[in-house]
């Protein structure tokens, strides 16, 4: 009887934070439709265009980047906080050498695409992983916990931000960097919003204690 009470509890609170992602999700993206077209008028083409090419080795490192370690904190059991610490700094070590990959790429994917602009934008979007990386483990922590109201309100914030800064400095004329730049104000709001509500320590980690949790993280990696 206690279990099955317990079980219609879990089932209700379930409902509950899906109904409130939706919700959360629905207005967000009605918003960033709104966004979008008021952008586009303020926008020039090749501001969208040079995104776009940006976006080819932004959106494949930003994959990679997280290194299926928030599928690993979410999906293994009994891991200890020694483990958690340890795959906290391997995700902030992961956001770092990114970082400076993006050095070594933009050069080259600028010459590729004839595109001068292309390396700056490149650089300056992949602080996104430094900021991001701080975040990963504890936003995994917290989808384990069931915290989905929480991090549906997160999102919800994140977007508010991003789409006002993105107006705002296309309206002030910064063009194609008005892209750039919200999306970093974006990230550095949900990143710290997130360890206001789950911050953790950082060890250095112990690659004989995590092999379990590497092997799954690149085997995630590698799948997607």
């Amino acid at each position: 009887m206690m279990g099955a009470t317990s079980n219609n509890a879990l089932d209700r609170s379930m409902a509950r934070a899906v109904a409130w992602n939706a919700t959360a999700k629905w207005t967000t993206q009605i918003l960033s439709w709104v966004s979008t077209i008021v952008v586009a008028r303020l926008l020039m083409p090749s501001d969208y265009g040079l995104i776009g090419m940006a976006s080819i080795y932004l959106n494949l490192a930003g994959l990679v980047g997280q290194f299926g370690i928030a599928d690993a904190v979410i999906a293994l059991r009994n891991l200890t906080r020694q483990q958690i610490a340890g795959l906290n700094t391997v995700a902030v070590a992961v956001g770092v050498v990114l970082f400076g990959l993006s050095f070594a790429v933009a050069y080259p994917l600028a010459r590729f695409f004839s595109a001068p602009s292309l390396r700056a934008v490149v650089i300056v979007s992949s602080t996104t992983y430094l900021i991001a990386g701080i975040r990963v483990v504890p936003q995994a922590l917290l989808q384990k916990e069931l915290r989905f109201k929480l991090l549906a309100g997160i999102d919800m914030v994140q977007s508010v931000f991003q789409i006002v800064a993105t107006l705002g400095l296309a309206w002030l004329g910064f063009g194609y960097w008005s892209l750039v730049n919200s999306y970093i104000i974006g990230v550095a709001v949900s990143s710290a919003l997130i360890l206001c509500w789950r911050r953790l320590r950082f060890a250095v980690p112990r690659f004989a204690q995590l092999r379990r949790e590497l092997q799954f993280s690149g085997s995630v990696t590698v799948s997607s």
